[in-house]
């Protein structure tokens, strides 16, 4: 009799500890659709991540997700020229169509000179941006060649001379 009974024990004991942290961290899939708020189209690809873990998605072309998370979660939900939007998922498991709104900040413009990379409003000097697609097209062997003429007023040398290593 002493046997059931100290199985019996662990069996409750093991469920009063074990369950309700179950409940607790259960997760859900929470449906939702972002939208822009002025034009009320579809966002492709704005970023939907539950906030606090490493758990995210994406929207579809239709604007719509799926992610799994908590009744008492909060969802982030961001994209690239639109404001940063917090919902609370609150228990429920779809939260229709979210409203993103337009950003006016602009992007740092970064720029990548031979030798170091700089934000472009601390530059001093000219810029000059090569399209790498048009540079592509040319039917050239090197580098060097491939960038000669994309860029107005600058001259590409390269050098064919090879160091070695003295020992």
């Amino acid at each position: 009799m002493p046997f059931k009974t100290n199985a019996l024990l662990r069996a409750c004991l093991f469920l009063c500890l074990f369950l309700p942290s179950h409940l607790l961290f259960a997760q859900k899939k929470i449906t939702g659709k972002v939208i822009s708020s002025g034009d009320k189209q579809p966002l492709l690809g704005a970023t939907v991540e539950v906030k606090g873990q490493k758990t995210f998605t994406q929207t579809a072309a239709d604007g719509t997700f799926t992610i799994e998370a908590a009744d008492n979660s909060t969802l982030v939900i961001t994209s690239v020229g639109f404001q940063k939007l917090e919902v609370p998922v609150g228990g429920k498991s779809s939260l229709g169509d979210i409203s993103l709104a337009v950003t006016t900040t602009s992007l740092n413009e970064i720029v990548v000179t031979g030798y170091a990379t700089q934000r472009k409003k601390d530059l001093t000097g000219a810029v000059s941006v090569v399209d790498l697609a048009d540079a592509r097209k040319q039917p050239v062997p090197d580098v060097v060649n491939m960038l000669q003429g994309q860029a107005s007023g600058v001259a590409v040398v390269g050098s064919t001379r090879s160091y070695r290593r003295r020992w």
